[in-house]
């Protein structure tokens, strides 16, 4: 089907929906492309939702936390090594926020339903997040995250003999407590977490466990920084993590239970509030329970700058090492070296930019042939008033995983965001 009519195309996927959106309460407003573009290519831009002349802050009716809503109609085409797909999405999102004297807390919700051309109505994602703070003193703040989320990837980027992707849910939880000593900051935290993979669907309607891939994880960590200027700050870090996984791996006929530590010294620096930079490096140790698996140590490196000329205007860039245990048919840890570069610019208050670019390469031990994936996203926002935002988003993602063939994918994805 050729370009000219996707917007047809698009606005009607969008519309059959609309019955769902009664039906269904809830949210999740990610406007990026989830289904093509990993986690990692996310980004929280400049939203364009600075109020219009002559408009005020909404009430929230005498209630005692802050509310806020929205929902999402959108329309997606893409295009793959499959052929092209057509997909309508709806994303609610709700979230409430109470400030108190000494912190706050707040609670987000979203959920993402999706229908594919031929396919009937399903759940994407569900998402609960909960954070809040607390300054217990002059010098001691505490911190804490809880989040819930069950999802399921599309089959678009799934392999050929697919069917349905498994369902995955996870909890997460975590908690810091930071103590000023004049110069010296000290950060305690500890986490723990869970992640279930439900068994995948082939297409000759057979089950493939994913057993192997559910796992549990707790761990903590230590940060000390030292205020050498009131610019710069030197820190050292140290953490360690339980992996804890259900099965048998099936690539090395045993479970991959491990200990992921990992050591790191660096400098941040923060320029007012225009310019933010951190570098770090160390070394990162995978040891396993088995003593049948080789353990792995790597160097890890870490940067990060962010630069914010005016208030409309901010740029990111990231790079970093992490580990990726073994699968089910890739029996060795390998190394991912990834880089990030997000940038957003509200030209005013009723039009907002964005653009962004990741590249990721993970190297095996034995010196094969790295996997790459690299993708670049546009998009803008458009706000007709304070309670309606056009959205239009174009991403591009290229993946090589031998031995599967290499993968392209552009999708444009067109929308409308109602908000409190």
């Amino acid at each position: 089907m050729g370009w000219p009519k996707f917007p047809a195309i698009a606005c009607a996927a969008t519309l059959s929906l609309w019955p769902v959106a009664i039906a269904y309460a809830g949210d999740g407003s990610y406007a990026d492309n989830p289904d093509i573009l990993r986690d990692g290519y996310k980004v929280d831009w400049v939203p364009a939702n600075a109020p219009l002349p002559g408009e005020g802050p909404a009430e929230d009716m005498g209630l005692p936390f802050r509310t806020d809503w929205s929902l999402s109609l959108r329309g997606a085409y893409q295009h793959d090594n499959g052929g092209d797909h057509y997909e309508a999405l709806i994303v609610p999102q709700a979230s409430l926020t109470r400030v108190f004297e000494r912190g706050q807390l707040s609670a987000n919700t979203e959920a993402e339903l999706g229908k594919l051309d031929g396919d009937a109505v399903r759940i994407n994602a569900l998402r609960l997040a909960i954070a809040g703070d607390y300054r217990l003193d002059s010098l001691t703040r505490a911190s804490g995250n809880l989040s819930f989320s069950r999802s399921q990837d599309s089959v678009l980027n799934a392999a050929a003999d697919v069917a349905q992707t498994p369902v995955v849910t996870s909890a997460e939880a975590d908690g810091t407590v930071t103590r000023q000593f004049g110069k010296l900051s000290v950060a305690l935290r500890g986490s723990f977490g869970r992640t279930v993979y439900e068994p995948t669907t082939l297409i000759d309607g057979t089950l493939r466990d994913n057993g192997y891939r559910s796992s549990t994880y707790f761990g903590g960590g230590l940060r000390a920084g030292w205020e050498l200027t009131p610019i710069f700050t030197f820190f050292g870090d140290a953490s360690v993590q339980r992996n804890l996984y259900d099965a048998i791996s099936p690539s090395v006929g045993v479970k991959t239970d491990n200990y992921d530590t990992a050591l790191r010294v660096g400098v941040s620096g923060k320029w007012q509030d225009r310019l933010e930079a951190e570098v770090s490096g160390g070394l990162g140790f995978v040891n396993y329970d088995d003593a049948g698996l080789r353990q792995v140590s790597t160097t890890l490196y870490d940067a990060s700058v962010t630069y914010r000329p005016d208030p409309t205007i901010a740029i990111r860039g990231a790079l970093g090492t992490a580990f990726v245990p073994p699968s089910d048919n890739i029996a060795s840890t390998r190394v991912e070296y990834r880089a990030t570069l997000d940038a957003s610019y509200q030209i005013n208050a009723w039009l907002a930019l964005r653009a962004n670019a990741a590249w990721s390469q993970v190297r095996y031990e034995d010196g094969s042939s790295p996997d790459t994936s690299y993708g670049v996203g546009v998009g803008a926002d458009y706000t007709l008033n304070r309670h309606t935002v056009l959205t239009a988003d174009y991403g591009f993602a290229h993946t090589e995983d031998a031995p599967n063939p290499a993968r392209d994918a552009h999708r444009v994805t067109l929308g409308v965001t109602f908000k409190k």
